[in-house]
């Protein structure tokens, strides 16, 4: 029984990282996939810029601003980014998301969800700019729908301001 949920929660962990690289491309106009080994490799992330042309993807790769992880997960709860933070589904993805970034030397996204759920992201306050910067010029950002706290964070030792948000809830298509 173990080995078949197991099997179940992989294929949906990769479904949803192809929902994403989705929704990626057709915020950024060229094509998104997930990444070899799920970030394990030579890019960090579990999903990034893609193109069958070698120099291409390399330019995209350089020029995109975010290492994305893609988290679909039962134990998604929002409430414990109150409650018990530094225990929490949210947080240890978030820490996997940081990891990647700082490897990368970018800013870390982070993409969640669970069963008839949205598809929420988070993002600190370094990438919060960036993101109005990529969406607004495309979509229509409703900034009073957005989760924002601080935190103090152990591992930077400093009060830090998180941003989460509901992709869906970005907005319409400006035209």
């Amino acid at each position: 029984m173990s080995k078949r949920k197991g099997i179940n929660s992989r294929s949906k962990g990769i479904r949803f990282e192809q929902e994403c690289s989705r929704l990626w491309a057709e915020v950024m106009g060229h094509p998104f996939r997930r990444t070899r080994g799920s970030g394990a490799g030579i890019i960090c992330g579990d999903i990034a810029p893609y193109s069958e042309n070698q120099e291409e993807v390399m330019k995209w790769i350089k020029e995109f601003p975010f290492t994305i992880e893609a988290k679909n997960n039962e134990y998604l709860e929002i409430h414990h980014i109150i409650t018990n933070i530094e225990t929490s589904f949210v947080w240890k993805s978030w820490l996997q998301a940081v990891d990647n970034a700082q490897r990368a030397e970018k800013i870390p996204f982070l993409m969640m969800t669970k069963n008839n759920f949205p598809t929420l992201c988070m993002v600190d306050w370094s990438g919060w700019g960036t993101i109005v910067d990529i969406f607004s010029n495309k979509f229509n950002i409703d900034l009073l729908e957005n989760i924002i706290f601080t935190f103090y964070d152990s591992v930077l030792g400093t009060n830090t301001t998180y941003y989460i948000f509901e992709w869906q809830k970005i907005g319409e298509r400006n035209e």
